[in-house]
């Protein structure tokens, strides 16, 4: 660990929770970029989301295979109308500091991810709620909100039908809060089977067993293993680190060795619901017009990227991932333009290869190499520049947040099992969409794909004709969709993934 100790002195400042000892029956698992936040009402990126995963339990979740299934809340119902949610709790759940955990909490934690003041990105997935909507513009008081504490049961009423919500529920900012959570969400109660013990910034957070979770008292299941969360930012460095026995699991490393491990039985793959895609500001200038992005889109061979890459990925032919329930199988009708020499110069103004634009993206290996093939393309099938413009993960979301550049890297993973988060990214409204695209038509159809019953042709072919805007107007072109590749050395034994990303650190064991 001596690699590791010298970047957290290096590093100056240390923020820690309780012990920032490093423990040595932790298990060891890379992160690639300390998480934006773990605020569960802000909580966005995948790195977040797969921390919260593990320290907060809300009403409901998901399994290793990515089936629903009760957390919090014992059982639930659903009115006849769809309009009343009764959830109740588990009797006797506690916090991590052994305070029960009351239905207040859930409210608290909804009406928080709701008010405009907060600026949650993934709050919009809960506006199916009765006066969310409302509560969200800042057009209505937030007691207004139609989330209900009774006793130990939740009550939401929903303004019309949402077969989706359920889904919803899941998410962090569905999360129960405490008052300590908007103060200090690292120092805060959580209700999760890990706790925080140590945070040391941009190098590492230690995850302790949380002893007061209700799973361990109901199973009677051994004591998980601690585990250290260590940040290493370059893929090179990650294998370095796992092939000196120093990581238990590496979630990036270089593409080319990942035959290699694989041969040595050191891989792991799953399926990941989330998509890798190349992003254009379409406010102002060439991509303002749909010509000059569907030109870009011809031009960008996600082939030949997934396959410098790896090959283990897969190409994207839609915006959401096959796969996911209600998406459309791999070979259905809506196709992304396929790679070709076009005559996109001229559209562009750049006929003659007078235009330059800028690529943004997050700094990593696989980041820099899809770059440096994007930017060929441009030059080779429309004579056009791309100035290359990387940046580390936080400084690169904070551009796309106030000054997108022309086109950007960026990923979007499902945070739950429904095609609605993909879509509803890219809706006019959402804070989720850099691009700045808008289409009523396109907004209209998400709408009715809100309301529609899961698992129903006529809902399939709502995403259909979604997809296939998309597909029109390209304000996105996707590239490929995520295989989630993890290097495991042999002593660690119960480690799987479910499709959302998230792996339950507590089925982990250390041999």
């Amino acid at each position: 660990m001596k690699f590791i100790l010298a970047l957290i002195i290096a590093a100056g400042v240390v923020s820690c929770v309780g012990n920032c000892g490093r423990n040595s029956t932790a298990i060891r698992y890379q992160i690639s970029s300390e998480p934006i936040t773990l605020d569960p009402s802000l909580a966005e990126d995948g790195i977040s989301l797969r921390i919260l995963g593990n320290t907060m339990d809300g009403l409901l979740g998901y399994d290793e295979q990515g089936k629903l299934e009760p957390r919090l809340a014992q059982d639930f119902a659903i009115s006849e109308s769809g309009k009343t949610v009764m959830l109740t709790l588990r009797p006797g759940t506690q916090w991590s500091d052994g305070k029960p955990v009351e239905a207040a909490d859930f409210v608290r934690g909804m009406r928080r991810s709701l008010l405009p003041a907060t600026g949650s990105k993934l709050a919009d997935l809960l506006l199916p709620i009765q006066g969310a909507p409302e509560v969200a513009r800042g057009q209505a008081d937030i007691g207004t909100l139609a989330v209900y504490a009774e006793g130990n049961t939740v009550r939401i009423q929903l303004a019309e039908p949402a077969p989706y919500f359920l889904h919803a529920l899941t998410l962090p900012v569905a999360l129960p809060q405490r008052e300590e959570t908007a103060a200090d969400p690292i120092k805060a109660p959580v209700t999760g089977p890990y706790t925080l013990s140590g945070y040391e910034r941009d190098q590492a957070i230690h995850l302790v067993p949380n002893r007061k979770y209700w799973r361990e008292k109901a199973k009677g299941s051994p004591n998980p293993s601690p585990v250290d969360l260590v940040v290493v930012k370059e893929d090179a460095a990650a294998l370095n680190l796992f092939e000196q026995g120093q990581l238990d699991v590496a979630s990036r490393i270089p593409n080319e060795e990942v035959a290699r491990l694989d041969r040595q039985g050191k891989i792991h793959r799953s399926t990941f619901f989330a998509t890798y895609f190349v992003g254009f500001n379409t406010r102002s200038g060439a991509f303002a017009k749909k010509e000059a992005r569907v030109a870009a889109a011809r031009a960008i061979d996600a082939t030949a990227i997934v396959k410098v890459i790896g090959g283990m990925d897969t190409v994207a032919q839609t915006w959401i991932p096959a796969g996911m329930p209600d998406a459309l199988s791999a070979d259905g009708k809506v196709s992304r333009p396929s790679a070709q020499a076009v005559p996109g110069g001229g559209v562009m103004g750049g006929a003659g290869g007078a235009a330059e634009f800028v690529y943004g993206f997050d700094s990593g290996s696989r980041n820099t190499t899809i770059a440096e093939k994007i930017q060929a393309d441009f030059k080779a099938k429309l004579g056009v520049k791309l100035k290359l413009e990387p940046n580390d993960w936080k400084a690169h979301i904070a551009r796309l947040r106030t000054d997108p550049p022309t086109l950007f890297r960026f990923g979007w993973q499902a945070p739950f099992m429904d095609p609605l988060s993909h879509l509803m990214m890219l809706t006019s409204g959402s804070p989720n969409n850099f691009t700045g695209w808008a289409s009523p038509k396109y907004d209209q159809l998400v709408s009715k794909i809100v309301a529609a019953k899961p698992d129903t042709p006529g809902r399939r072919t709502l995403v259909e004709e979604a997809e296939a805007i998309l597909a029109a107007e390209a304000p996105v072109v996707p590239i490929y969709h995520y295989a989630l590749v993890h290097a495991i050395q042999p002593r660690l034994q119960g480690f799987a993934s479910n499709p959302l990303g998230v792996v339950q650190f507590r089925n982990l064991e250390l041999k």
